[in-house]
Parts: structure tokens; C-alpha cells; sequence
């Protein structure tokens, strides 16, 4: 089983492959403990795959925003950098948007 840095490799903005390993580590508790609940191995391949389903779509989903954000900042184009400002500061005054993300960067659904 893979997972945390082994799993996938982010760069490490806002602490996010931390968060993502976290969620690795419960996701895999949950899937062996329902192994288990059945008679099978920890090792059982199919509840393993389960736990490579649950997790794949949001890690992916993570590290594309992550990847996302670091080239806007990377950015130096002035107009860029322009929107990106403006664009976070707007972000930062719409608290329920904020919140959402900041909760779903944690893992808090």
C-alpha cells in the first residue's frame, strides 16, 4: 500500500501533502477494519483496491489545484499577477467560499 508521500508527490504548499497523507492513513484504517469485519485479510486485494478508489479522485484533485497555484504564483507577468491579487483578495472577502475551501484543503467535508 502506498500512500502519503509515497503516493503521490506535491509540492509542499500549505502543508497539503501532510493533509493528504492524513486522509491516506484514515481511508486505510477504515478499509482494513472492514476487511477484517468480513474474515479477510488486511491484505485483501479487493478492499485494497477500494481504498485506491476512495482516495485517487481527491489526491488527484489536490495536487492539480496545488500545481495550479504554484504556477499563478510563480507567475511574473504583471496582468497576471494583477488578477491574482485582485482574485484573492475577492476570495478572502466571500468567507463561505473561503471556508469551504480551507475545510475541504484539511479534509473536513
Amino acid at each position: 500500500v502506498l500512500m502519503g508521500n509515497a503516493a503521490h508527490s506535491i509540492h509542499p504548499l500549505a502543508g497539503q501533502g501532510v493533509n493528504l497523507g492524513f486522509q491516506d492513513a484514515l481511508a486505510l484504517v477504515e478499509e482494513v477494519e472492514h476487511a477484517l469485519s468480513r474474515g479477510l485479510s488486511p491484505g485483501n486485494l479487493l478492499e485494497l483496491r477500494r481504498y485506491q478508489r476512495k482516495r485517487k479522485p481527491h489526491n488527484i484533485a489536490m495536487m492539480s489545484i496545488i500545481n495550479g497555484l504554484k504556477r499563478l504564483f510563480e507567475d511574473k507577468n504583471f496582468p497576471v499577477r494583477l488578477l491574482r491579487n485582485d482574485g484573492m483578495k475577492a476570495l478572502n472577502r466571500v468567507s463561505f467560499i473561503k471556508n469551504k475551501i480551507v475545510r475541504e484543503a484539511m479534509g473536513i467535508l
